[in-house]
């Protein structure tokens, strides 16, 4: 019975710190049976850990200002091809005024545009660092779990009845 008892709660133990890994592909995190999870989800798995969650939060955060500078960039960029404004002048002398058009020599959204796009390449990169290495952190808590406990105080109780130990946990 008691060979019994000891593996029932062995496997007990087992089944509650056995949880599933977690994997990346780029920035998205999936769990062991290859389902995406969302933001949410991942935020609670890596609630445990916060230095885990700072990271992911990190990473998210430069996840979308990394997007925002490509976009920008990019729409800058189409936007002066696309409406590129043809400037005219008019050249006034002997036989009268005449209208010439001329593009506009400012390229200047070109160049903030190309920036732009160019800053964010390095954001991108790094968001995926982070929200990998704050899944390797909550994999590595998975699998070494912390079973001890802290003792918060300890003290000697002493009365007429005799000497004591008291301990908080």
């Amino acid at each position: 019975m008691k060979n019994i008892l000891l593996v029932a709660f062995s496997l007990a133990v087992s089944f509650v710190y056995s949880q599933d890994a977690i994997s990346t592909k780029g920035a998205k995190v999936f769990n062991s049976n290859n389902q995406k999870l969302s933001g949410a989800e991942v935020k609670s798995l890596l609630s445990s850990n916060t230095e885990a969650l700072k990271l992911y939060s990190i990473g998210k955060t430069k996840q979308t200002v990394g997007n925002i500078l490509l976009a920008s960039g990019f729409t800058m960029v189409a936007g002066k091809l696309v409406f590129g404004k043809k400037a005219k002048s008019t050249v006034s002398g002997y036989y009268g005024n005449i209208e010439i058009s001329t593009y506009a020599p400012n390229n200047y959204l070109y160049y903030i545009g190309a920036g732009f796009m160019v800053a964010s390449i390095p954001v991108l990169i790094g968001h995926t660092k982070k929200i990998k290495k704050s899944i390797e952190l909550i994999n590595e808590d998975l699998k070494n779990p912390k079973t001890g406990f802290t003792i918060e105080s300890s003290s000697i109780i002493a009365n007429a009845d005799g000497v004591g130990i008291s301990v908080t946990f």
